[in-house]
């Protein structure tokens, strides 16, 4: 989708990508087109300040550069605070706005900045009122009046109010000469008042004005509402400072049930005797005698005084935003850790399931082996019975077919030979005899087959039974069995979606960490002939490139330019180069140098990732350059400087077969290495098509070739040298074809990046 973005849109010069859309897009005229999402780390300021980084503050469509169709805006609670259509950058048509809860409080018809008819209020029971835009004075409002002053007490005129009512801006006034102002603020809106005057710090004002009564028609009043302007001059003496401390203007004024009056949420400031109300004498005598003192103070030393004041406030607020910096980046580091526990325990449960099973899998198996085997052996003494009652059976007819003959042989003596009946009669009597004698016998043996037979009966009636019934343990044993093999399916399937989860919450990490590397089109303003080539081990990486022209735009100054290499590599490493990039932007803001750049950067890390509380060793190394925009440069000759941490800068002059090595400080960023370390900066001269190389360990370190050892430095040295008569793009894809058919099927052991510039 997204080159399918691209190959619509060739015209567009940046964009980025919210689940799977193209959002953010600047044309070719630096006009803002299209769908747009402003996070959390968009917006500044006292309103924003609930905001997490990742969370969609405002979302709707831009249309060269001007607001245009459904506008949506959030609270810090993800519930959505207005619904606004916008057309050519205004307010027209319908607009709907909610509380933090996500319940509709208001909803009208607006052109610009005003309700054009009649409009509706609802309360947190979900009833409404009609109010009309005009009936000012038959609707209840809170009429507010102060004056603006300086810190001691002069007023100050001229100055600019801007009222915005529920984030749109309805009306401006101006202080009057004395530095008093007045508003009518209808009831059960949100007001933001914001003071200007060239001079003078801006200072703002937040107004609750819901009374959670939607049919209020009272008339509140605030009187005397004191704000206090700083001049860029102000003196911060000692009775400045109780100044103020007495007078520091409130955040936020609400509507107070209990009092049934609107009371400031802090400090509510009136006149300055009302302030000194209740202050101890001493205290008194003390503003008293510093002020008598402050006037005696010369117009210098209060220029001094205010440039300290500034610093140290500038230095707050440092500490501050890397103090949630650090707050956040633990909160993500915990998250990681339970999703990485709660992965292992159900990998370590499932290990354990699946053995169980295949144990009883093999008992089942082994048990049908062994019934089988009786089976057969039944049949066997079966059939060898079934054999025995065939040959007694036979053997029965032979004696009947006997008997028969014998009868009939006597018969035919008795009528053939009469003379011998004495004789024969007594032949037949012993013969008779002798069959009856043969007769019981195989009576008694007839008898002994049959009782043999019936106890074969009552056998095979007892191993039926028994047969049965393990043929029904069989069919529960497989019931159970399918029933295991089921939940085993389902665990594999929750695995497989968690593991699915996993590689795509990483993926989203991939484009959130590669929105944080410098683009080659704002690079390619500065430099004419360079390439860098970034390799990240896992899906996220440790190493990253930096890039700034803050000092140019500031006052033509050199950029800077960095190769990072953080502790670690996949998600570890990725969260540390994100703390790395955030504290070397700050560190760049401080100075231009190299040498400080990274002093500061020591000290921002060690801060961040509490070092000296907790002794952890992870930080950085990298070499960093300040170099003149080689677009502007039309000399032979260009100074750089340099300064390392653990990372040297390699030269190759023009025509030279050897590699110029310029030493880093043998220290890295962050761990073991103490906040007062000081890194050393190197100033060197280049000439036109002098090259110079800042990279991490990771393409030195590689396994592979035919043995499947490392490359090591001197074969990445002598590689940089063999390529020096290709362009820069062609070392580009010369090193990256190089590694791969290095490490082969050798898996890549760490993230590897190499920067190249040439003069």
């Amino acid at each position: 989708m997204l080159f399918s973005a691209i190959a619509q849109n060739p015209n567009y010069k940046s964009f980025e990508t919210h689940l799977g859309d193209t959002i953010n897009r600047i044309d070719e005229n630096d006009n803002k087109q299209g769908r747009w999402i402003y996070y959390g780390k968009d917006k500044r300021g006292w309103t924003h300040r609930l905001f997490n980084s990742k969370q969609i503050v405002e979302e709707g469509f831009y249309f060269n550069n001007k607001k245009n169709k459904l506008w949506k805006s959030y609270h810090y609670t993800n519930k959505l605070k207005s619904e606004i259509t916008y057309v050519d950058d205004k307010p027209n048509g319908i607009a709907r706005f909610f509380n933090t809860d996500g319940k509709i409080t208001l909803e009208g018809q607006m052109v610009a900045s005003e309700f054009v008819s009649d409009y509706y209020l609802y309360d947190v029971k979900g009833n409404k009122i009609k109010r009309s835009p005009n009936a000012e004075q038959k609707n209840g409002y809170l009429d507010f009046k102060g004056y603006v002053q300086k810190t001691l007490g002069k007023p100050v005129e001229n100055v600019t109010i801007t009222i915005e009512r529920n984030d749109i801006e309805i009306k401006q006034l101006t202080s009057n000469s004395n530095g008093s102002f007045e508003c009518k603020l209808d009831l059960n809106f949100e007001y933001t008042l914001h003071f200007n005057k060239k001079g003078f710090t801006s200072q703002s004002l937040l107004i609750n004005a819901y009374t959670d009564n939607i049919y209020d028609s009272t008339i509140y009043k605030v009187n005397d509402w004191k704000v206090t302007l700083y001049d860029n001059f102000a003196s911060v003496a000692t009775t400045e400072v109780f100044g103020f401390l007495l007078n520091k203007p409130s955040d936020k004024i609400y509507y107070n049930k209990r009092k049934k009056s609107f009371n400031a949420d802090g400090s509510y400031v009136n006149l300055f005797k009302k302030e000194v109300n209740g202050i101890s004498e001493t205290t008194k005598l003390m503003l008293v005698k510093a002020a008598e003192e402050n006037k005696k103070l010369e117009i210098e030393n209060l220029r001094i005084e205010a440039e300290k004041k500034e610093k140290e406030i500038e230095l707050l607020t440092k500490a501050q935003l890397l103090k949630e910096a650090e707050l956040k980046n633990r909160e993500v580091l915990i998250l990681a850790e339970k999703a990485e526990a709660e992965k292992k325990t159900l990998e370590l449960q499932s290990e354990a399931e699946i053995h169980k099973q295949e144990k009883l899998i093999r008992e089942l198996e082994l048990f049908q082996k062994q019934e089988k085997i009786q089976m057969q052996e039944l049949q066997a003494t079966h059939q060898t019975k079934e054999f025995e009652r065939l040959a007694l059976a036979r053997k029965l007819q032979e004696l009947e077919l006997k008997q028969k003959q014998n009868q009939l042989n006597q018969t035919t003596d008795e009528l053939g030979v009469e003379q011998q009946k004495s004789l024969q009669a007594q032949h037949e009597l012993n013969m008779a005899t002798r069959e009856k004698a043969i007769q019981e016998k195989e009576l008694k043996q007839n008898l002994l087959y049959l009782y043999v037979m019936l106890g074969i009966v009552v056998v095979v009636g007892v191993f039926s039974f028994f047969l049965y019934r393990n043929i029904q343990q069989k069919k529960k044993a497989n019931l159970l069995l399918a029933r295991q093999s089921k939940e085993i399916s389902d665990k594999s399937k929750i695995i497989e979606l968690k593991k699915i989860e996993t590689e795509q919450s990483i993926q989203y990490a991939q484009r959130i960490q590669y929105a944080i590397l410098p683009p080659h089109s704002e690079i390619n303003q500065y430099l004419n002939n360079y390439f860098i080539l970034y390799k990240p081990k896992d899906i996220v990486s440790g190493d990253f490139y930096f890039f700034s022209d803050y000092h140019y735009k500031l006052n033509k100054d050199n950029v800077v330019i960095a190769a990072v290499d953080c502790t670690g590599h996949g998600v570890p490493g990725a969260f540390m180069s994100m703390v790395g990039n955030e504290k070397l932007k700050d560190a760049v803001d401080v100075s231009s140098s190299p040498g400080k750049i990274l002093n500061e950067l020591n000290k921002g890390i060690k801060a961040a990732l509490r070092q000296e509380e907790n002794s952890t060793r992870d930080g950085m190394d990298l070499s960093l350059c300040s170099i003149p925009a080689q677009k502007n440069t039309t000399t032979n000759t260009t100074t750089i400087k340099y300064a390392g941490a653990n990372r040297p800068l390699w030269i190759i002059r023009n025509d030279s077969k050897e590699i110029e090595e310029v030493r880093a400080t043998k220290f890295s960023i962050g761990g073991h290495t103490l906040t007062t370390q000081e890194f050393v900066e190197h100033e060197i001269v280049l000439n036109t098509n002098d090259t110079i190389y800042l990279h991490s360990d990771g393409f030195a370190d590689q396994f592979g070739g035919a043995s499947k050892k490392k490359l090591m430095t001197k074969k990445f040295k002598e590689l940089l040298v063999s390529i020096q008569d290709k362009s820069m793009q062609q070392q580009h894809d010369y090193l990256n074809s190089f590694i791969d058919n290095w490490r082969a099927d050798v898996e890549q052991i760490d993230d590897i990046l190499v920067i190249g510039i040439k003069f």
